[in-house]
């Protein structure tokens, strides 16, 4: 379960095949998307720098502000944080039946539109409530 841009997003698979299928398929995008990254930085590393002009700082000490280090410093988060859903509301459900295949029971269009774009059969499969 993870915060979309507009909803708390959430899988559940069918079989462990088909979580692992998935994960190797994140992972593989992972790794390309930090290859890439790599790639740039040693592109950068790569090329020639102009030496800046050199300044003198010791005559300045900077002193150390307790309320900046509090605001920097992460804190764990605890059960106490986290509270129990606020203004949920079921926007659709998809599930597995036996003799149908998948149910959806959805109104709204943009996850109407997610299963077009995903090639899913929505005229056999929607339910509308």
């Amino acid at each position: 379960m993870f915060e979309g841009q507009d909803y708390i997003v959430a899988f559940n698979f069918a079989s462990k095949e088909e979580a692992k299928n998935l994960k190797i398929v994140v992972s593989q995008k992972i790794q390309a998307r930090r290859r890439r990254e790599e790639k740039r930085s040693r592109q950068i590393n790569h090329s020639q720098t102009i030496p800046g002009p050199t300044v003198d700082f010791s005559g300045f000490k900077k002193s150390p502000d307790p309320a900046a280090k509090l605001a920097k410093r992460k804190r764990n988060i605890t059960k106490a944080d986290i509270s129990t859903p606020m203004d949920f509301k079921h926007i659709s459900h998809v599930g597995w039946n036996s003799t149908s295949g998948f149910d959806i029971n959805t109104d709204d269009e943009e996850l109407k539109a997610f299963f077009k774009k995903v090639s899913y059969d929505l005229p056999t499969y929607i339910i509308m409530c």
